[in-house]
């Protein structure tokens, strides 16, 4: 401790301080220390303030640390669980935007200015319906540099409008405005009227105040006032806007919204001025959708970050499919009616397809014709082996291909006839009947389309629609629709189906057998059974994020300028920032009279003329489009995917500007800078379709964003021990299991794996006796499961630790892959792109392939022994880990020299248990959970009409529910371990949601968000009993062939050929009281021949009346998705949030009949899954990959086999993290579901199990704590996008803190504290207290290595009791015990061993005293059975 053992007296004095034994237990009193309110605590420090040295400082440091500690250690990584902001929304409060030099003081002045080529529409008729504003020039706001200050002789009343649909940024708007009008005078006043026009209309607003500013700068959504899409109707809204103006003597009023809005204020100012009012009406350009772009708006606000957020998503998709390789997913891209985002994001991450819906509608493209297309795609792919693909589809897509578009006019047009006459909501009508009243005044063409698409989509085109009466586009699911159309025309070509015949407009059955594909290269390939097909819905995960660097710098611009058009009195004008291509600081501040980009419509009910806003669509003749055309041909078959990764918010990479302001080259869409290289590179990836490919999927660099580049740079911080070539594992702690049983199984089922390692752990120690690992040290590293963010980390940790030791990293393609002994030995060249990105491109994954039966572990040895391979790296789940495991025992039991390591890696965190804190994957994904949630969760405050319904990715376990939810704050939280505990079925689950949507409506709250994991049902009693049925039916019918027979059978239970999702809510009932065998035989006779007829019930017969009870209850839809599931899918497959909401609904509409519930209930249903699972991995996961990697080469070069790499204190810093081995038999248990989840496994065989949410860990108990409040008191927070610089780098996630944070505090501080008795306890020392910390440490030590042998180790104290007992008068006596107390002590070495127990002697104030110093072990963190 002290250099060259010289002290000074202080030093002197501080050692003999801590040598008295009140010293060392001053901690047992932090309890007075917790009562001290944080002020007092602050001044009562203040007065003992005083310069410690060195060595003094450092000892009490150590000290007060651990009082800190152990008085409760905050999570500083998330927000309070009883506060709105997280650390990221705070740390955002306080950056300030860049303002632009114009606008920079309040010595303004303005010119006249023409913009070029802004072309004035409709010009006379405009004239006429808004002669009081139209024709006013454009101008410029510029810095007036003849004046120092502003004369600010009064002060500003203004008011501002949030209208339409939310976008990131508008709050920086208001701030823009709100400083500066208090920048003019600081007692300006901003009110701010809430719910949009609305608001207005009734003058209900609230005065805008800096505590409440503060609170919302840099914020996403438009909760600080909320957002409504209220319009002027007529004179009487006019009279109405100009009352409240008025009352509240206002000088100007903000209008922040996109076309519709700025139509009310063009509408609102030319009344005000045809009244002379001095006052003046401002519009803010706002939509995500883009529609507002022209020659004088260069980008609406919130297009950037709303770009951004879904490019993100769809990076990570593509990400996603390079390392699975067969799916395709069918992307919808909010916009509206324009295309304006699908095509920035297409541009941005380089899709095989993108649809433009100008495109379609011009080139007249139809509904067949775009189904074509896809299939054509599909067939010229998998002919070059590549069985995946991204195909992004705008949202308006649907009313711009013709026949849709005439359909939808007609349904807008039936639909308000329908209205006018008062029969739209005829309560009596069945669902049926008003189809067939739609369909009868149809035209012909478009009844066949109506009969043609499917019931749900037919039910979102008849859904409420917009304030303007038309449909809403937006919640028509196109991208199902397209899945639908193409499967039966993949059917129609290459299978039995039906399918529509497009050509003659009618239904057809086609009964070919699959058709082979001729291909040159690869044979034949069989259509379509190679691939699936997904659908997403990128929507209002992006419209409420916090806004980028770009979007929060361009918003508090507009708003400047809007505070300055009211200053100077310009009705009528948009604030218009230009010159965004440049530095903030030289953007152009502008103004345009709104009359200038407006045109004249008809109004569809009565034909009369109005005045709207033009909606710009996207240019054809435009650059973007035009570099469109030069590379989507190149895309579709060239994989030039681009993973964007999230927003960044600090970093080289957080002033990016989006394509739609800074046109692109063509090189940039391609394969980089140096076009010459462009060939070459496309040869690279077209060789990933034959034998020249290295890796699964070969990336090329110049197709990596920009932040993808930035992190190839990082090299995560190692533990100092994994860099040295001596580091060994040394056997630390032996795990015994308290279970005899499991103990015997386990030994019985594994006797050489626990032979071989005695269930003792290994911890890496640095071993300077050991020589150096041998040259051509060779392993192989394999990926079990799905594919997680950090895997990369993992290969490229493993290569670098290889690469110290001269040794050879084999990378093999799964599971299938490794059977066949198909590697690749990996180059530096190979790992150059590989740091911290997500996917699993080098390496693939495993899908349904398992090693566990015989001739596959044979066929492991010998790939092993062929290569000579002397370790083979698994990298997966807890279903992985056990496959490990009886590999492993296979190797010992064969001889075979080749070590089998894990890795814990996988999303779901389902390996996390006392020994193993943390799985790789599980922190990157849960935040990109947690950051879409939280932009979700904002866009219902702030727009408080919609319930969303939320579904997480996550197998068995609710891990990332319980994360996400303690990141975000939901209204309802349902973590399926706790019902399943409590056999629960669906029905409570419903009922537990409607009691909390009903008590929030009762408060007029008819808003929220439902978080739902992935695998509830497979916890629910009801439904594993009827999932279990349904797989030994599945079985029985492929064994016999007649899989056709029973789908048919099963679908046809309970429900018509064609039922609609209104249907469901209304038949249950019914279908209970209905003989359905005539309507089962029936179907079977119309869809089979007479062959194969049968009696309608040969499956459904075998089912328990319980099981087909509820079968029959269910959806079509989810009855389809239970049939259909595999191993891989699992209960992902199932649409649960989906099942919910009808359930729901149903529900809701009983209590509503019976005056229980009096809301309105408009749910959305989410699901968040592929878009995390090959996300860029956070720092922490990039950091645990990597450590891990090399560790597991340190496991193997100890000779280690059958171990699972393990790394301890991840709340600390790196430097302090504790590598251990965990032997695969200490983590086993027996596993009755085992013989249903992995039916290829042994029965009663030990397994790993997968790691569920704890009932008794800390973090659900917290989660329980603050539900109740949640359900009703909106907590809603949102923890941001991944963050790759700045303290938001370094977070990690809550349940890791909640579980593990205490324990390594205390950990740590027991450490430091035994360093310290070490110091202290030399010659010297009081023999008292070293007779205290004697007997103490002692007793500790005994607890912990025999704590099985503790009652035999008593009886060495029997005659003292004896002693004890016949000094009775001493017993009785209190003050002689105190006396005798000591000499007792003193002759416990000296006795010989009795047979007498202790317990029922020791007095209760000495168990007492005993317990306050040392705590019962059930409330230790050392309680784990060991």
């Amino acid at each position: 401790m002290f250099l060259n053992g010289e002290m000074n007296r202080s030093q002197r004095n501080a050692i003999r301080r801590l040598r008295s034994l009140a010293v060392i237990l001053e901690d047992t009193h932090i309890d007075k220390e917790r009562s001290i309110p944080l002020i007092s605590k602050a001044i009562t420090s203040q007065k003992h303030i005083r310069r410690r040295d060195s060595t003094e400082r450092n000892i009490a440091t150590r000290l007060d640390s651990f009082k800190l500690s152990m008085g409760g250690k905050p999570h500083l990584h998330s927000a309070d669980l009883f506060e709105n902001f997280s650390p990221v929304q705070l740390e955002r409060q306080k950056w300030v935007p860049t303002l632009p030099y114009s606008l920079s003081s309040n010595c303004i002045k303005i010119k006249e200015i023409e913009i070029p080529d802004l072309i004035q529409k409709d010009e006379n008729k405009l004239k006429e319906l808004l002669p009081n504003t139209f024709g006013r020039p454009c101008i410029e706001i510029t810095r007036d540099e003849s004046k120092n200050s502003e004369n600010s002789d009064h002060a500003l009343r203004v008011g501002i409008v949030l209208s339409g649909g939310p976008a990131p940024g508008g709050h920086n708007v208001i701030c823009g405005v709100y400083d500066f009008i208090k920048n003019h005078h600081p007692d300006s006043q901003l009110f701010g009227f809430l719910g949009g026009l609305d608001g207005l209309f009734k003058s209900t607003y609230k005065v805008i105040s800096d505590e409440l500013m503060d609170r919302f700068r840099n914020q996403g959504g438009f909760d600080m006032l909320w957002s409504g899409r209220g319009r002027i109707n007529g004179e009487q809204d006019l009279e109405r806007v100009e009352k409240v103006c008025e009352q509240l003597q206002l000088h100007g009023l903000i209008v922040i919204g996109g076309d519709g809005s700025n139509s009310n204020a063009a509408l609102i100012a030319d009344y005000m001025a045809k009244k002379n009012k001095n006052f003046c009406i401002v519009g803010v350009p706002k939509t995500i959708d883009g529609d507002l772009k022209n020659p004088a708006i260069e980008v609406s606000f919130g297009f950037d970050t709303a770009a951004r957020t879904y490019a993100e998503c769809v990076g990570n998709l593509c990400s996603d499919i390079c390392t699975s390789q067969n799916v395709y997913h069918f992307v919808r891209v909010m916009g509206r009616s324009a295309s304006h985002l699908a095509l920035e994001v297409a541009l941005q991450t380089r899709p095989n397809i993108v649809f433009i819906a100008e495109e379609v509608e011009q080139e007249g493209i139809t509904l067949f014709e775009i189904v074509k297309n896809i299939v054509d795609l599909m067939e010229e792919r998998s002919k070059m082996g590549k069985m995946y693909g991204i195909i992004l589809i705008p949202e308006g897509l649907i009313e711009f291909i013709p026949e849709m578009k005439i359909l939808i006019q007609e349904l807008n047009e039936i639909l308000d006839k329908l209205k006018y006459e008062g029969s739209e909501c005829d309560q009596e009508a069945s669902p049926d009947d008003f189809d067939k009243k739609i369909c009868s005044c149809l035209s012909e063409s478009s009844a066949k389309i109506w009969e043609y698409l499917p019931e749900n989509i037919r039910e979102q085109l008849l859904l409420d629609r917009e304030a303007t009466g038309q449909i809403q586009v937006a919640k028509i699911a196109t991208e199902r629709l397209l899945i639908l159309l193409v499967e039966a025309e993949l059917h129609r070509r290459h299978g039995t189906s039906f399918y529509y015949d497009f050509e003659h407009g009618q239904t057809k059955e086609t009964i070919s057998d699959q058709v082979e594909i001729s291909n040159k290269s690869n044979g034949s390939i069989l259509m379509p059974f190679g691939f699936t097909m997904m659908h997403h819905y990128l929507g209002y995960e992006g419209r409420c994020a916090m806004p980028s660097n770009f979007d929060s710098n361009y918003c508090y611009a507009l708003g400047h300028c809007a505070g300055a058009l009211v200053y100077k009195g310009m009705n009528g004008y948009l604030a218009v920032i230009r010159g965004l291509e440049g530095n903030p600081l030289s953007w152009q501040a502008c103004g345009i009279s709104i009359t200038r980009i407006m045109e004249v419509k008809k109004s569809r009910q009565d034909g009369q003329c109005y005045a709207a806003v033009t909606r710009q669509l996207v240019d054809l003749n435009g650059p973007l489009f035009k570099l469109l055309k030069q590379v989507r041909d190149i895309w579709k078959f060239q994989d030039l995917y681009r993973a964007t990764g999230p927003l960044q918010f600090e970093g080289p990479c957080s002033e990016t500007i989006p394509y739609i302001v800074r046109t692109p080259e063509l090189q940039d869409l391609l394969c980089g800078e140096d076009a010459s290289v462009t060939d070459t590179d496309i040869n690279i990836v077209q060789a990933n379709n034959g034998g020249g490919k290295r890796g699964v999927f070969n990336r090329i660099q110049g197709t990596l964003s920009s932040l993808q580049l930035y992190r190839t740079t990082y090299r995560p911080p190692l533990p100092l021990l994994l860099t040295h070539l001596k580091a060994r594992c040394k056997p630390t702690t032996q795990y015994n299991l308290s279970d005899p049983l499991i103990k015997r199984q386990i030994t019985t089922c594994y006797p050489h794996l626990c032979n071989s390692n005695h269930f003792y752990c290994q911890e890496a120690q640095l071993d300077i006796s050991s020589e150096e690992p041998n040259v051509g040290l060779r392993i192989g590293v394999l990926l079990m499961s799905r594919q997680a963010p950090g895997i990369a980390n993992v290969v490229w940790g493993l290569y670098h630790r290889l690469k110290m030791v001269r040794g050879r990293c084999l990378g093999f393609y799964g599971v299938k892959g490794f059977l066949q002994g198909k590697h690749i030995t990996l180059t530096e060249k190979d790992v150059d792109l590989l740091p911290n990105q997500g996917g699993s491109e080098l390496i693939g994954r495993t899908y349904t392939e398992c090693l566990v039966s015989k001739e596959n572990l044979e066929k492991a040895r010998k790939v092993c022994e062929s290569l000579h391979l002397d370790g083979l790296v698994l990298c997966g789940s807890a279903f992985g880990m056990t496959q490990g495991a009886i590999l492993a025992e296979y190797f010992l039991q064969n001889n075979c020299n080749t070590k089998v390591v894990g890795v814990p890696a996988t999303a779901s965190n389902n390996l996390a248990n006392d020994l193993v804190e943390a799985c790789v994957g599980f922190d990157s994904s849960t935040k990109l959970y947690a950051s879409l949630i939280g932009n979700v969760l904002t866009d219902a405050a702030s727009m408080p009409k919609y319930w969303h319904f939320i579904r997480l990715m996550g197998r068995q376990p609710s891990n990332e529910v319980l994360e996400c939810a303690l990141q975000t704050h939901p209204n309802v939280v349902i973590i399926a371990e706790e019902y399943g505990a409590a056999d629960k079925t669906l029905v409570h689950i419903v009922e537990d949601v409607a009691d909390v949507i009903c008590k929030r409506a009762e408060f007029g709250k008819n808003f929220g968000t439902v978080l739902i994991p992935d695998a509830l049902l497979s916890h629910l009693p009801d439904m594993k009993i009827l999932i279990s049925e349904i797989n030994e039916l599945r079985r029985f019918a492929e064994e016999h062939s007649e899989m056709k027979l029973f789908i048919s059978e099963m679908m046809s239970l309970g429900h018509s050929d064609h039922p609609t999702l209104s249907d469901h809510t209304n038949s249950q009932e019914k279908s209970s009281r209905v003989d359905v065998a005539d309507n089962k035989s029936s179907a079977a006779n119309q869809e089979h021949s007479p062959a194969d007829s049968f009696d309608g019930s040969k499956y459904s017969s075998k089912m328990t009346p319980w099981s087909l009870a509820l079968f029959k209850s269910l959806p079509r839809f989810i009855r389809r998705e239970i049939l259909s599931l595999d191993v891989d899918s699992a209960f992902s497959a199932i649409e649960t949030e989906a099942l919910l909401v009808l359930m729901i609904k149903k529900e809701l509409k009983k209590r509503k009949q019976d005056n229980r519930y009096n809301g309105n209930f408009q749910p959305f249903t989410h699901f968040f899954g592929y878009q995390g699972r090959s996300a860029m991995p956070s720092q922490f996961d990039a950091k645990l990959g990597y450590a891990l990697g090399h560790f597991a080469s340190i496991v193997v070069e100890s000779g280690l086999t059958g171990h699972l790499c393990s790394i301890r204190g991840l709340c600390g810093d790196v430097s302090d993290w504790r590598m251990t081995a965990i032997p695969f038999n200490c983590l086993m248990k027996i596993v009755p579901s085992n013989d249903e989840t992995h039916p290829e496994l042994p029965s009663n065989i030990p397994t790993i199990p997968s790691s569920e949410v704890d009932l008794k860990g800390k973090a659900y108990r917290w989660l329980k704590i603050v539900q109740e409040h949640w359900a009703m008191q909106d907590r809603f927070c949102n923890p941001g996008p991944i963050q790759f610089d700045g303290a938001a780098a370094n977070f990690y996630f809550r349940t890791l803190h909640e579980q593990q944070s205490e324990y390594y505090e205390m950990l740590k501080h027991v450490q430091n504290y035994a360093e310290l008795v070490r110091e202290t306890c030399t010659f010297g020392v009081n023999e008292s207290f070293l007779k205290t910390a004697f007997v103490t440490l002692n007793g500790l030590l005994n607890l912990r290595y025999r704590d099985g042998s503790l009652l035999s180790s008593l009886p060495d104290i029997g005659p003292i009791i004896l002693q004890m007992k016949s000094h009775s008068g001493m017993l009785n006596n209190p003050t002689g015990q105190g006396e005798a107390i000591e000499p007792i002590v003193g002759e416990l070495s000296n006795k010989a061993p009795s047979n007498l127990h202790t317990s029922k002697y020791i007095s209760q104030s000495n168990l007492h005293m005993a317990q306050s110093i040392c705590p019962g072990v059930e409330e230790g963190p050392w309680n784990k059975t060991k």
